[in-house]
């Protein structure tokens, strides 16, 4: 078994007056890929947001290499080797697509060579190297945001819905992207409403609803049960033929 790389205990976020997460636990295995599913507004992004740092726990542990993140920056939660791609891609729009990416890095250089693997992904990133990141179309965007993540090596990355209004095609190339790091041994924590490309990916899956955590287990066994599918998402997977067929939760 794996060793966990980031371990939730008992952890609670309000937000804004409202108790989100209820007692959220749950273990990332280091070079795996962990899916985060459930009905919409259960918690999934807040999860992420909370290991950030963009919200503050209010109770409980979270765990990243044996450190304590409560209360820690997000910027040295960064620092530390998480990255995070918001769900609404958290790019510069007036900057260049050369300057979003020279931003996420850590030492303000690029290596060569991370770079042209990069590009080697999404071919748009040098095609638009110099041109304003918000004129590029929606899935463009999502490269850059995700692209951001990956322009150095990161020991964890935080993704929240990337698959969201994407066309097939562009979905096919995230799904390659993901692959790849999987395959380079980078541990991924991912929300995903796409249940082809999820079960396509992940490794293991966290099932919540209303803030809690109501299943943990293998994604092979969940894609397979289409009654545990059924009673925690109320739908099943339809076996699509790839990733890029989409099929949303409700």
């Amino acid at each position: 078994m794996s060793k966990s790389l980031l371990s939730l205990e008992d952890v609670h976020t309000h937000v804004e007056g409202f108790h989100i997460l209820q007692g959220v636990s749950f273990e990332v295995p280091e070079n795996q890929v962990v899916v985060l599913l459930g009905r919409n507004g259960a918690g999934k992004s807040t999860t992420l947001r909370t290991i950030m740092g963009l919200w503050a726990a209010s109770a409980g542990s979270i765990v990243f290499r044996d450190q304590s993140l409560r209360g820690v920056s997000t910027a040295q939660i960064a620092r530390a080797g998480v990255a995070y791609v918001p769900e609404n891609m958290g790019i510069f729009s007036g900057l260049t697509v050369r300057q979003n990416l020279l931003l996420a890095t850590r030492t303000g250089r690029f290596d060569p060579d991370r770079l042209d693997w990069l590009f080697s992904i999404f071919p748009p990133l040098h095609k638009y190297w110099n041109f304003p990141a918000g004129k590029l179309s929606g899935g463009q965007k999502q490269m850059v945001s995700i692209g951001r993540a990956m322009v150095e090596k990161r020991s964890l990355i935080l993704v929240d819905e990337p698959t969201k209004g994407i066309a097939p095609l562009l979905v096919e190339s995230l799904f390659d992207a993901f692959l790849r790091l999987k395959q380079m041994n980078t541990t991924l924590l991912l929300v995903e409403q796409n249940l082809s490309f999820a079960s396509e990916l992940g490794d293991s899956v966290v099932v919540m609803d209303e803030g809690r955590v109501v299943h943990t287990g293998s994604m092979e066994t969940f894609a397979r049960d289409t009654d545990m599918q059924s009673r925690y998402l109320g739908l099943s997977f339809a076996a699509p033929q790839s990733p890029a067929e989409t099929e949303h939760l409700p």
